[in-house]
C-alpha cells in the first residue's frame, strides 16, 4: 500500500521567499542583482517534471 502525500512545493517555496523568477548573481556591496538581461536557468522537479522555479545568470 503507498504512504505517498501531495506536497505543496509552491507553498514551500514561497514560505522561503522564492519567487518563480529569482536574482541569480550576489554584490557584497550591492546586494542582488536587478539586471534581468541575464538567460534564465529553470530549476526542474525530478519527480515530476514540473518547473520550481527560474534564476537569471548573472
Amino acid at each position: 500500500m503507498s504512504t505517498a502525500r501531495k506536497t505543496d512545493v509552491a507553498g514551500i517555496l514561497k514560505r522561503l521567499g522564492i519567487d518563480s523568477i529569482n536574482a541569480g548573481a550576489w554584490s557584497g556591496t550591492h546586494g542582488w542583482t536587478k539586471d534581468t538581461a541575464g538567460a534564465a536557468i529553470t530549476s526542474v522537479n525530478p519527480a515530476t517534471g514540473d518547473t520550481l522555479a527560474q534564476v537569471r545568470a548573472a
